[in-house]
């Protein structure tokens, strides 16, 4: 689900991602992951989409919203609070 307003732009991913080392290494799937190839596919187009994007993710099961970036092409997850 996407939110925007005039300022901003979030992103809710729900159960695509249980963990930040995820944004990293999109091809760890968690246990919960009935179809494997699919989770792996749809985690590394999205955060392709949205590296180094101006854009708050809202992951369910993170500890705090972030940004995805990819300084040298290597993603990772920024928290936007601790």
């Amino acid at each position: 689900m996407r939110v925007r307003t005039k300022e901003e732009e979030a992103v809710f991913t729900g159960d695509m991602m249980h963990r930040p080392i995820q944004v990293t290494e999109t091809v760890w799937n968690s246990r919960f992951c009935n179809e494997q190839n699919l989770a792996r596919k749809t985690r590394r187009a999205f955060v392709e989409r949205h590296a180094d994007a101006d854009v708050t993710i809202l992951a369910a099961h993170f500890p705090v919203p972030g940004r995805i970036i990819a300084p040298g092409g290597k993603a990772r997850f920024r928290p936007l609070a601790a």
